[in-house]
């Protein structure tokens, strides 16, 4: 049954992919900057996958929610890549902010989402 985990963790990607590209369309009309976007989305994702690994004892929905839709919508990909690019750009200070910030901010998220998803089965 090793199978229905990738067909689970497939579609769950999609979606997360799919989220991931629509909030990148919600940004760019809302005129944020790629890297705010890019930081929201990896914190929003921090903190949802923090609440789902306290609900989530299902095998299928861990790869569905958590490996799926959490991992196809954050992308350490494009942080990696803005801040890479940040760096060549000779912008310095904006990209040790922008990484301290990622790192910070995310794990924050996924501690809080961690307790709220333990205050909210409890």
């Amino acid at each position: 049954m090793m199978w229905v985990q990738f067909i689970y963790v497939g579609i769950g990607g999609a979606i997360g992919c799919m989220l991931r590209y629509g909030a990148t369309v919600i940004a760019n009309m809302a005129s944020w900057s790629q890297v705010i976007t890019t930081l929201a989305v990896n914190a929003l994702g921090s903190f949802l996958i923090g609440v789902l690994f306290t609900c989530v004892s299902r095998q299928s929905l861990y790869a569905l929610l958590i490996t799926g839709i959490c991992g196809g919508f954050t992308t350490f990909s494009t942080f990696s890549l803005q801040a890479v690019q940040l760096l060549q750009q000779g912008k310095h200070t904006p990209a040790i902010l922008y990484m301290l910030a990622s790192l910070l901010i995310c794990i924050a998220c996924t501690y809080v989402g961690l307790v709220c998803g333990n205050k909210f089965i409890k």
